[in-house]
Parts: structure tokens; sequence; C-alpha cells
């Protein structure tokens, strides 16, 4: 009787955050068979370690850390991706022409010409270990102590990661509203022109 009301305990506690889950994992891996592996091993690996660990704060924290450790694990082992180019961001930014254009018409053009689509072709460009912070925190709306937890760094580098993901963001979204067109969008940038 007991482990049935372990199981429906961790059921109750684990089974609000699926949806979560599955969104972050899409997010970070190209592969839709990858994501139900990495989501069923997180919960897998919760469920048999439910009474030899305490969670942490909250099931979802607990959760989080163990599906971000699978997905690291899958980095090393296939090789993380390069962190971009080292440009200074903050110059590229800072002298970008789209930054002189006002606030009010920057955010007109936003809404009506970024789609959900480009805002994930985006983050798919980003570094994965800065799209994880990326993700966890606008997304997911973690704590930057959570999001320490979770992904096993300290504040002070989630704080940087973000603020470099803000930026590396910011100028990719600079860059779409800057071509005038349709189908202005440069090739190469996302291995095609933008299409609808």
């Amino acid at each position: 009787m007991r482990v049935t009301d372990n199981r429906v305990n961790f059921e109750a506690e684990a089974l609000p955050h699926l949806d979560s889950l599955k969104r972050t994992a899409l997010l970070m891996l190209d592969d839709i068979d990858r994501v139900r592996d990495v989501v069923r091993e997180s919960f897998i690996t919760a469920f048999l370690t439910r009474d030899t660990i305490q969670p942490m704060p909250g099931y979802r924290v607990w959760l989080f850390k163990i599906m971000a450790g699978i997905i690291v694990e899958d980095w090393s082992s296939a090789g993380t991706r390069s962190s971009g180019d080292d440009c200074d961001i903050n110059d590229y930014i800072n002298n970008n022409p789209v930054n002189q254009i006002p606030i009010e018409t920057l955010r007109r053009i936003f809404f009506s010409r970024i789609s959900a689509v480009d805002v994930k072709n985006i983050l798919t460009n980003i570094p994965d270990h800065i799209r994880l912070v990326l993700i966890l925190s606008l997304l997911e709306g973690f704590s930057y102590r959570d999001i320490a937890d979770i992904a096993g760094i300290n504040r002070e580098t989630v704080r940087t990661r973000l603020r470099r993901g803000r930026m590396l963001m910011q100028r990719e979204l600079l860059d779409l509203v800057a071509c005038e067109g349709k189908y202005d969008m440069p090739i190469g940038r996302f291995g095609k022109k933008r299409t609808g």
C-alpha cells in the first residue's frame, strides 16, 4: 500500500510540470524523439530517486535539475556547439543604426513582423549553455537561485549568461526587424530565406 501511496504522491507533485519540461526540452534539443526520451528519463530518474534524494525547494526545480543534467550530458557526449562569434556585442548593439529608430516604431515592427518561429530560430542559434539560462529565466520564470541549482552554476554565472543571452537575442531581433521586406531575410541566417 505504501508503494502505491508514494507513486500517487509523486504523480501529484511531478506531473503538473510535464508541459514545462517538454517546452524547455523542445527549445534545447533538435530531435523530437530525443525530447520525449529526455523528459521520460527525467521522470523515471525522479521517481526512482524520490526516497533517496530530498527534493529541492519543490518538485519543479528538482525535475528541471534532473533534465538539465541529462541535456548537459548529451552536449558533452556530442560535443557542445561553439559559443558563437566573439565580436563585442555591446559595440554591435550601440553602433547598429536600428538602435536610432524610435522605440514606438520598433514596438510596432516587432509585433507585426516577429513570429514565434522567428524567436525559436533565434534561440536555436544561441550557444547551449546561455540558451538554457535564458529559457529557464524568461520562459519558465525561475529565480537566479533556482537557475543556479538547476544548471549547477553560481548566481554570478547565471547573471552573466542571462545578460549575454539577452544581448544576443537583442542583436538577432534588431537584425530581423532591420530587414525591409517579407523575403528580405538574409540567406544563411537560419539556413534559408524567411518565408511566410
